[in-house]
């Protein structure tokens, strides 16, 4: 679940406690459009400092900078973690632990004007159906259909007896 400790948001909160965004050289319009609460420049200051840290006190320096900053979010990893609702990573990433097929996400309905289209999409391993989503995008579908997949993954028969095509 590396992707749930080092999203932006997740460096941008770290940084944000550590009070860098005081510490920012920042151009006029960046001042002005509030760019020290940027989570992107928030996340860059946190990579920026844990660089420095390396270069300056070695791997094990570094290494402990980021387990003290990052240690209430590594203590609260679980078995599926949702960075930035990222739920088709998230999902894949479990079931690539599980060392099962990967998800296939197939539109199965798409409705409305050409402008305004809905879609109904499948999410299966395998032949295996595990859950369904909709969405105004085929990817907010297919989204839908990973975070629906998340939140009952505990009762989705997952195990090593689906079919690996």
């Amino acid at each position: 679940m590396k992707a749930f400790i080092v999203c932006t948001e997740c460096l941008a909160q770290q940084a944000h406690k550590l009070g860098l965004g005081d510490y920012l050289l920042l151009s006029h319009g960046e001042e002005k459009t509030m760019g020290r609460e940027k989570e992107s420049l928030l996340a860059d200051a946190y990579e920026a400092l844990t660089a420095a840290i390396y270069l300056d006190g070695g791997l094990e320096a570094a290494r402990e900078f980021v387990q003290n900053s990052l240690a209430d979010r590594l203590s609260r990893i679980g078995e599926l973690a949702v960075p930035g609702n990222d739920y088709k990573s998230s999902f894949q990433e479990y079931v690539q632990a599980k060392d099962l097929p990967l998800p296939t996400y197939t539109v199965v309905e798409e409705w409305g004007p050409q402008h305004r289209k809905h879609f109904l999409v499948e999410l299966r391993i395998g032949e295996v159906l595990i859950s369904t989503g909709r969405g105004k995008t085929k990817k907010e579908a297919q989204q839908e259909a990973a975070k629906r997949a998340c939140q009952m993954i505990h009762s989705i028969p997952l195990n090593n007896d689906i079919n690996k095509d």
